[in-house]
């Protein structure tokens, strides 16, 4: 799985590698933003295969940071988390609320893939959790989706009012779910691939690109994923 996962990873920087190049190259009008989309895309699957080369090689044993933003849905609560170190019986986090030893959780990597647990210690926003059944890292980390494309991170389902910004213009828009990579909202009807602008509140106006508008609801990528801090925002 793992030699599979690392071949396919190779494959996407290769040919994102060659789509900036010729980007860069080329002779014909190319906008900043979409360089700077590309770049970002580019060193997004760097990132995902170095991480899959350490698990290769035994060095993302017991102890290794990770660093892998999670939901984590325990009793009631339901928030965003960062998986500190993970093994194949359990993982270290951190979790913005104070969650009882003994509770069971369940953490989810993506919209594909949940483990559930215990939790075994907490301290403050740290907890330690020991999983049900043993897990397999590299594949809950790094294979592909169920539909064979990329894994799609985990969401949280919130609900809050936000303000879009879109050819100058605010339009007032109701979250429904947002993960690291981006929100699906509520509101008036949008072009795919049009850039708008998000307010998340505290921080700079965020660029953003529809992805999909259906409905009444429109799905938006950030440009740039949000922060551990942003998303700590969404935590209730």
């Amino acid at each position: 799985m793992v030699e599979t996962s690392l071949a396919v990873l190779a494959q996407e920087i290769e040919r994102r590698a060659h789509t900036l190049g010729g980007a860069l190259l080329g002779g014909g009008r190319t906008e900043l933003d979409e360089l700077r989309d590309e770049a970002a895309r580019l060193q997004a699957a760097i990132a995902r295969a170095t991480r899959l080369r350490r698990l290769e090689l035994g060095e993302a044993g017991p102890g290794a940071a990770m660093l892998t933003p999670v939901v984590i849905e325990s009793g009631g609560f339901s928030g965003f988390g960062l998986v500190r170190n993970l093994t194949g019986h359990g993982a270290s986090a951190k979790v913005f609320a104070l969650l009882p030893e003994g509770r069971s959780v369940r953490v989810r990597f993506s919209t594909d893939d949940c483990v559930d647990g215990t939790i075994v210690a907490s301290r403050r926003e740290r907890i330690e959790i020991a999983f049900d059944k043993p897990v397999a890292v590299a594949a809950l980390l790094a294979g592909p989706a169920r539909d064979g494309w990329s894994k799609r991170p985990a969401r949280l389902g919130v609900r809050g009012e936000i303000e879009l910004v879109a050819h100058a213009r605010p339009v007032s828009a109701d979250v429904l779910d947002v993960s690291q990579h981006g929100l699906k909202v509520a509101c008036a009807p949008l072009r795919a691939a049009q850039r708008v602008e998000v307010d998340v509140g505290g921080f700079d106006l965020r660029p953003a690109v529809v992805r999909w508008s259906r409905s009444g609801a429109t799905g938006l990528k950030f440009v740039r994923p949000l922060s551990l801090d942003e998303l700590r925002l969404w935590s209730p």
